[in-house]
């Protein structure tokens, strides 16, 4: 009944939440693909703001939620005519389609352990049958990058365009200029105080 279901919410182009079983808050965004491995959708925020594209395995939807008036206001509020690129994906299987975004896309969000709490933006550089080899971006705080083997089968969901990916890759693609502006600041401040001295 599930696939179904999904397949016919995803026609209809219905705004759903998806509660899965590693996430109470669910995911609210319009479906863009359904398999029995599987499930691919746009993501929207309470504002109706776009936020991303993301696929998860099909076995984690826990309840599946939609036409209430909290949806019926978020749809209202989505811009219809944003150009939003889905991908169709050509791969059935999970983790075939963890590799497919990211030759798509390049920088991905890996969530892993079964809970959206643990993620990691990444570009993935290698892998075999068990492993992902990725370099991940590192917080607005440390803007520090470093390479890492990930389990494959401990991904539970990939996500690709979100406002958060977006905004830390831009900050490290501007590190630099941000480590000059510190550095510069910095140096004016030292010398202001050896003026004083």
């Amino acid at each position: 009944m599930l696939i179904k279901e999904l397949k016919k919410l995803k026609a209809k182009e219905e705004l759903v939440t998806i509660i899965r079983t590693c996430d109470g808050e669910g995911l609210t965004g319009c479906l863009t693909q359904v398999n029995e491995n599987y499930v691919a959708m746009h993501l929207y925020n309470d504002d109706g703001k776009y936020d991303g594209f993301t696929i998860f395995e099909t076995y984690q939807i826990e309840e599946v939620l939609w036409g209430n008036r909290e949806h019926k206001a978020i749809d209202y509020l989505i811009n219809k005519g944003e150009p939003i690129i889905t991908p169709r994906l050509k791969t059935r299987a999970f983790q075939n389609a963890i590799l497919e975004v990211s030759k798509k896309y390049g920088c991905l969000m890996l969530y892993k352990s079964y809970t959206d709490d643990m993620f990691d933006i990444v570009d993935i550089l290698g892998h075999d049958d068990d492993w992902l080899k990725v370099q991940t971006y590192g917080t607005k705080q440390s803007l520090s990058r470093m390479t890492k083997l990930i389990e494959r089968y401990d991904i539970c969901r990939v996500t690709v365009n979100s406002a958060y990916q977006k905004d830390i890759v831009n900050l490290h693609s501007v590190k630099e200029l941000i480590d000059f502006d510190v550095g510069a600041t910095q140096a004016s401040q030292d010398l202001g105080q050896a003026v004083k001295k």
